[in-house]
C-alpha cells in the first residue's frame, strides 16, 4: 500500500513539473506578453469627434504590456492633457488570459465658429493671433477667460478703457 502511495505521489509531482511554467518568466509571442498581468485589450468609449488613436498614443499602458496602477494614473493625466475631454476614467477587468482596460471619456464641445462684432480698432485677424483660440479647438472655460482678458488688455493699450467683451 505504501509503495502504491509513493508511486502516485511521485507520478503527480512529475506531471506537475512537466506542465508547469517556470516561475517569473512570462509567456511571450514577439513583443506581446501573454501572462495574466498583461494587457490583452484596450477599448475607448465615448468618442465622437476625436480619433481613438489620439487617446491610445497618449497612454503609457500598451497592448501586451504589463498592467501597473502607476501607469493608469499617468494615462489619465496624459489623456486630460489633450484638453479634449472633461472626464476620463479607466476601468480594469481581469480575465483568465489577461487584463482588459476600458477607457471612458467625455468629450468637451468643439468651437465651431468665432465671430467678432464691434471691433473697429482691432481686426479679427489681430484678435485671433492674440487670443490663441481657434476653430475646432475644445471649449475650455479658463482659455475663454484668458482670451477675454487679453482682448480687454489690447483695447486698454489703445486707450479704450470702457471695453466690454461678452460671449
Amino acid at each position: 500500500m505504501k509503495r502504491g502511495f509513493y508511486l502516485v505521489t511521485l507520478g503527480f509531482i512529475f506531471i506537475s513539473f512537466c506542465f508547469s511554467e517556470p516561475e517569473g518568466v512570462p509567456e511571450k509571442v514577439g513583443d506581446i506578453n501573454l501572462g495574466a498581468n498583461s494587457i490583452k485589450n484596450i477599448t475607448v468609449e465615448g468618442l465622437k469627434a476625436i480619433k481613438e488613436n489620439m487617446v491610445l498614443e497618449k497612454m503609457e499602458s500598451k497592448l501586451g504590456g504589463n498592467f501597473a496602477n502607476e501607469k493608469i494614473r499617468k494615462d489619465v493625466e496624459n489623456i486630460f492633457s489633450l484638453e479634449y475631454f472633461s472626464d476620463v476614467e479607466i476601468y480594469k477587468e481581469e480575465k483568465v488570459d489577461g487584463i482588459e482596460l476600458k477607457v471612458k471619456v467625455k468629450e468637451r464641445p468643439l468651437i465651431k465658429e468665432i465671430k467678432y462684432f464691434g471691433n473697429k480698432d482691432l481686426s479679427a485677424g489681430d484678435l485671433e493671433n492674440e487670443i490663441k483660440i481657434k476653430k475646432d479647438d475644445p471649449f475650455v472655460q479658463i482659455k475663454l477667460k484668458r482670451a477675454i482678458e487679453k482682448i480687454i488688455s489690447l483695447y486698454k493699450e489703445k486707450g479704450f478703457y470702457l471695453i466690454e467683451v461678452t460671449y
